[in-house]
């Protein structure tokens, strides 16, 4: 990505392309991470597939996901499914590792909260008869 905007992906993009999940994660982390920067970890294809794995980082000095700046440096990990046609993207899927990226800030149980996910403790006696 040149400069590190996700628009200059849309020329390798044929009309109608399905795209989910790239676009915004990116320029949702761009604006928290303002040095944000992303590098191409490996790259597989196969046919008309095409596996990205890829990782960014950056500095948290903007809010993200209602979280205040933490000055906390984030390393993220991504993975893109891509569909080939003619030559040109007609589909790509991305996943972002976002429970990571909680965990860095330190807001995984606020989250989870959010989601009834209430810490649970539950203990066995493996040994009892």
């Amino acid at each position: 990505m040149a400069g590190g905007d996700a628009k200059s992906l849309a020329e390798v993009y044929i009309a109608n392309a399905v795209e989910s999940g790239n676009e915004e994660i990116i320029n949702q982390l761009k604006a928290a991470a303002p040095d944000l920067t992303v590098a191409l970890d490996e790259l597989v294809a196969e046919g008309d597939e095409v596996v990205a794995l890829w990782h960014s980082a950056g500095t948290q000095t903007m809010e993200l996901w209602g979280i205040p700046p933490t000055d906390q440096q984030l390393q993220i990990r991504h993975f893109t499914r891509f569909t080939i046609r003619d030559g040109a993207i007609a589909k790509a899927e991305t996943l972002t590792d976002r429970m990571s990226i909680l965990a860095q800030l330190r807001s995984v149980g606020i989250y989870a909260a959010d989601f009834g996910l209430a810490p649970r403790v539950a203990s066995r006696n493996f040994g009892a008869r």
